[in-house]
C-alpha cells in the first residue's frame, strides 16, 4: 500500500504541520464567549401603573381620616334611622351620645287649687295625759282628732288634711280643759272664749 506523503511531498509537509499542537491565546476563549453571549437590554417596568387599585398604597392626612370617620358615622346613623322598626316613612330619629339623659314627654297635669293640704298642729303640754284637736273642721268633736305625744318634753302633734281656707280651733287637754295655740293668732268666739286661727293657703 502506497502512503500519501510518499505520493505527494507537498501534502505530506502540510500533514506534518497540522499534527503539531497549536498554542492558543488564553483570552481567546473569553473573546469567543463574549461574542456569543446575547446582548441584554434592561426593561424598566412601572409597577405602580400595573398594580390593581385594591393593592395600591394610599396616603391620608389626619384631617382626611377625621372627615372619612365623620362621613361613615353619618351614614351609619342614617341607616339605623331608616331601618328602625315602626318609624314612619321619611322620619328621622336624633342619635344621643352614650350616657346622655333623654327627656320624656309627660302628661299635662292640672293642679287642683282646692286640693287638701296637710296641716300640722303642735301643743307643748308636759303634764297632759291626753290631748285632742277640736275646731270648726271637726264640728268641735274632741273624739275625732286625738293627738299623739311625740317627745319626752311633752310635745303633742297631729296632721290634718284641710282644704284651703280659714279655720278656728282649740286644744282639749285631759278631756276637760280647752286652751288656745300660743303660736297662732286668736279671735273671740260667739261663746265669748278665744279661738286660735289658722289659714290654709291654696297650692300653686
Amino acid at each position: 500500500m502506497v502512503h500519501d506523503e510518499e505520493f505527494d511531498p507537498f501534502i505530506a509537509e502540510i500533514a506534518r504541520e497540522l499534527k503539531h499542537p497549536v498554542a492558543l491565546d488564553a483570552r481567546f476563549d473569553a473573546r469567543v464567549m463574549a461574542a456569543l453571549e446575547p446582548t441584554v437590554i434592561p426593561i424598566t417596568v412601572h409597577r405602580s401603573a400595573a398594580r390593581p387599585w385594591y393593592r395600591r398604597t394610599f396616603s391620608f392626612s389626619v384631617s382626611q381620616v377625621a372627615g372619612l370617620a365623620a362621613a361613615a358615622a353619618l351614614v351609619g346613623v342614617v341607616a339605623m334611622n331608616v331601618m328602625k322598626p315602626g318609624a314612619p316613612a321619611g322620619s328621622t330619629v336624633a342619635a344621643l351620645p352614650e350616657g346622655a339623659m333623654a327627656l320624656q314627654p309627660v302628661a299635662d297635669v292640672t293642679v287642683d287649687e282646692n286640693a287638701p293640704v296637710q296641716q300640722q298642729f303642735i301643743l307643748i303640754a308636759p303634764t297632759a295625759s291626753s290631748v285632742s284637736l277640736v275646731g270648726d273642721f271637726s264640728d268641735w268633736d274632741a273624739s275625732r282628732l286625738k293627738m299623739e305625744r311625740v317627745s319626752a318634753d311633752g310635745a303633742w302633734s297631729i296632721t290634718v288634711p284641710l282644704v284651703p281656707g280659714r279655720y278656728e280651733y282649740q286644744f282639749e287637754v285631759d278631756g276637760k280643759q280647752r286652751v288656745t295655740d300660743p303660736t297662732r293668732p286668736a279671735t273671740s268666739s260667739e261663746f265669748g272664749s278665744a279661738n286660735s286661727v289658722v289659714t290654709v293657703e291654696r297650692r300653686d
